[in-house]
């Protein structure tokens, strides 16, 4: 009948269960097969979301080709069954086999040109540090020692990046990308439903939580690839092309301009945090975009997809879900206030 969540340190907080809150939440556990997850799916499942806050997610679960085939053969949809790396290095290469702007840097370059170091996992590589050692390191290179956080990401003169850095596969070094408005963008999506974060944000490592200001715009990939006010001409060409040409069913993108207004993508993930924004709005429009996904997929998927995607209005489990969840904020923002 349901969604079932197949999730690595990606629950509490996290957009996909807010969106779908009477989903099953299948937790991943280290070195399991795929006859392992089959074994534990539940009897009604009708998609199956790989949902695992790991950079490199190819071997999780072992035989991982095989869950998704044995998921197939049972007309099971699954969900971003074929994003297999994260790393910024791996954005950067299929941005250019897709033909959009690269912001890797090169060892050789303008010496005095500035570069921004940052680790080539996913956030930090938390999700990969708490795996055994012998998958993580069968899976992929291994977090940097260098840089656990954006905190601890370096801009500097390329001059001055010691020469053991380009080779550290840890590390990911880009141009420093910036323009004159200092304008960021956070996409998230579901299928075809996009919410844009247009911001602004003066800091030398922008993100999202620091921005000075926010504009949000509601709109669709088929709307994006025709041009929409507010978003730049490249941006939208950026936003269409790497979702549709990385295979992405949800999640979300880091987009940064650079003074000739020029698209580079900058941070791309499969488990968007969502504990602090978004509203039901939203909610309801990437269920209904995810259940067109997965009717797309299988006609004759559960009734329950038929469902989602004829409902205006909120269910009672996705409000009580946002009430206490406010509750949660409400709790957190008084503590910090103490």
């Amino acid at each position: 009948m349901t969604l079932v969540v197949y999730e690595w340190e990606a629950w509490h907080g996290f957009l996909l269960p807010r969106a779908f809150p009477e989903s099953i939440r299948l937790t991943a556990h280290p070195n399991e097969e795929a006859k392992d997850v089959l074994a534990r799916l539940p009897a009604d499942a009708s998609a199956f979301a790989f949902h695992l806050n790991v950079t490199f997610a190819k071997g999780f679960p072992r035989h991982r080709f095989d869950l998704v085939r044995g998921l197939t053969q049972r007309g099971i949809v699954p969900l971003n069954a074929g994003v297999l790396d994260i790393s910024k290095r791996a954005i950067q290469t299929k941005c250019a086999e897709l033909g959009l702007p690269v912001a890797a840097a090169h060892r050789d370059g303008d010496p005095d040109a500035r570069v921004i170091v940052k680790s080539n996992h996913n956030y930090g590589g938390h999700g990969d540090r708490l795996l055994p050692m012998e998958q993580a390191a069968a899976a992929g290179p291994l977090p940097s020692a260098l840089v656990s956080t954006h905190e601890e990401y370096r801009v500097l003169p390329r001059r001055d990046v010691p020469d053991d850095w380009w080779d550290d596969p840890g590390l990911a070094i880009e141009r420093y990308i910036e323009n004159p408005a200092n304008r960021i963008y956070r996409i998230t999506f579901f299928a075809d439903a996009v919410v844009v974060y247009r911001m602004t944000n003066p800091h030398v490592v922008k993100k999202v939580r620091d921005s000075t200001s926010r504009e949000i715009i509601y709109t669709t990939l088929a709307d994006l690839g025709r041009g929409h006010p507010g978003v730049g001409a490249s941006v939208c060409d950026a936003i269409v092309r790497y979702i549709e040409g990385a295979a992405f069913d949800f999640g979300a993108l880091d987009i940064m301009e650079d003074e000739l207004d020029d698209a580079h993508i900058i941070d791309a993930n499969t488990t968007s945090y969502g504990n602090f924004t978004f509203g039901i709005r939203s909610m309801i429009r990437f269920r209904r975009a995810l259940a067109d996904c997965v009717l797309a997929r299988n006609p004759r998927a559960s009734p329950y997809w038929r469902r989602i995607r004829s409902q205006p209005l909120p269910t009672f489990r996705l409000v009580t879900g946002e009430a206490r969840r406010l509750q949660r904020v409400w709790a957190l923002a008084r503590e910090g206030a103490r």
